[in-house]
């Protein structure tokens, strides 16, 4: 099998009805027009048990992450792109994350596995700052159920998601990797 590296747009995948085993999804979501037809086209070329790579900013989270502003991404968008602009840090806000839950919905026919705890790991070995590797080696030990409960609230939602055959009025919870 070879890897290629295609350039597209994501509101339309250059690619066949399922057609893929794998999509990488990462920090996209809330640039694009539509997210929702964005998870539709990946829903549209991803085969049958294949695998999505998703990481994203939580809405819920209340420091938008990419002005590092409290409340920005909880704004309308007149009210936020003032907001930018009494900060001085732009003109226009397009960026629209979602919410855990909301995203959970908009992948209700993937099994979902949360690998957070396996972020925390990493950036309690990884991080520049002495404090944040602290932070994040201490986060990473909490037992599963407690992170099970602050996942929700993170800055940032890292899935695997696996496509799986439509089910309808099935509640499903999330695997948490551990």
């Amino acid at each position: 099998d070879a890897l290629y590296f295609i350039s597209g747009d994501a509101m339309a995948l250059p690619f066949g009805d399922q057609s893929l085993d794998a999509v990488v999804c990462l920090q996209t979501y809330e640039h694009v027009p539509s997210s929702e037809k964005l998870f539709s086209e990946i829903d549209r070329v991803l085969k049958k048990d294949g695998i999505v790579l998703f990481s994203g900013p939580n809405k819920t989270f209340p420091i938008e992450p990419h002005y590092f502003l409290p409340f920005l991404h909880w704004l309308n968008e007149k009210t936020a792109d003032a907001y930018l602009k009494f900060t001085g840090k732009g003109d226009h806000y397009y960026e629209r994350s979602r919410t855990f839950w909301d995203l959970k919905k908009a992948f209700g026919n993937y099994e979902i596995i949360d690998v957070f705890k396996y972020v925390l790991e990493y950036y309690s070995q990884t991080s520049p700052k002495t404090i944040t590797r602290l932070a994040n080696r201490f986060a990473s030990k909490l037992p599963i159920f407690v992170l099970r409960l602050i996942s929700p609230f993170m800055i940032n939602i890292n899935w695997i998601l696996i496509k799986k055959e439509r089910q309808t009025n099935v509640r499903k919870k999330n695997i948490f990797a551990s």
